[in-house]
């Protein structure tokens, strides 16, 4: 906590370090200091000291909506407009970071892969998504994730979105970006980034207070509003701490 101090890093920052301290202790079976009195009311001291507030705001269902009827308003292209509902969706149904849906500019890639998607289907079931998350922020182990159906809006459903998205896109190689153009270039994050302010300055919100990362704390917001613990939150969003608390925001602004 002093090395942080005197880094000038965020009461954030310090505490996620903090909340990696604890997993590792709870890990390995170890008493877990981080939860001592002393512990907890230098972190106190830490936010008063040093107060910090992440602008970003959480893109919930209502804004994801108005976001994806957006699309034809800011694109004449019907498979980017179909590509990047797909994308919207996915990223929101299934927790993900814009590093595991576009390519960014670091060195290693970890974007999602085709063959990192199985849509399945059985005669007693709806359809659902079986994604394998390669590689994560806190694992170098695969992930895996079941995305069902939205049944109450066909809107925000991840199963149709992406089904459409793929029956246009016809990917030649299971080893080709899930979500690439017609020639085989993955989506890049300026891309992405810069389709998904569009949509947001037509829907009137704030580009600054809404950015790609609002998905994943939109979607950790709406699982919280919804009734879902703290451990199953945790594992949708593949939190290995309690880091994820901080995602969980009550939305200051509506439409």
């Amino acid at each position: 906590i002093a090395h942080c101090f005197t880094q000038g890093l965020a009461a954030s920052t310090a505490r996620t370090h903090i909340s990696a301290l604890s997993f590792i202790f709870q890990l390995g079976g170890h008493q877990d200091l981080t939860q001592h009195f002393i512990i907890k009311k230098q972190l106190q001291g830490y936010s008063k000291t040093k107060p910090s507030q992440d602008a970003r705001l959480p893109i919930t269902p209502t804004i994801l909506s108005k976001i994806i009827l957006s699309l034809p308003h800011v694109t004449n292209s019907s498979f980017i407009k179909c590509l990047l509902h797909a994308m919207y969706v996915l990223a929101f149904s299934a927790f993900l970071r814009v590093g595991e849906i576009t390519k960014t500019g670091k060195l290693n890639q970890h974007f999602l892969l085709v063959k990192h998607i199985n849509i399945t289907a059985s005669p007693n079931q709806e359809n659902s998504i079986d994604l394998t998350i390669p590689h994560c922020k806190h694992s170098i182990r695969p992930i895996s994730l079941q995305i069902s159906r939205n049944l109450e809006n066909p809107l925000l459903c991840p199963v149709r979105a992406l089904q459409d998205f793929m029956q246009i896109r016809k990917h030649a190689s299971q080893d080709e970006a899930l979500f690439s153009f017609m020639d085989g270039n993955p989506v890049s994050r300026q891309f992405f980034t810069q389709n998904l302010n569009n949509s947001l300055t037509f829907c009137g919100l704030d580009t600054k207070r809404y950015q790609s990362h609002s998905f994943r704390i939109g979607a950790a917001t709406a699982a919280a509003d919804l009734g879902a613990s703290d451990i199953q939150i945790q594992n949708m969003g593949r939190w290995k701490s309690t880091a994820f608390k901080k995602y969980i925001r009550v939305p200051v602004l509506t439409l």
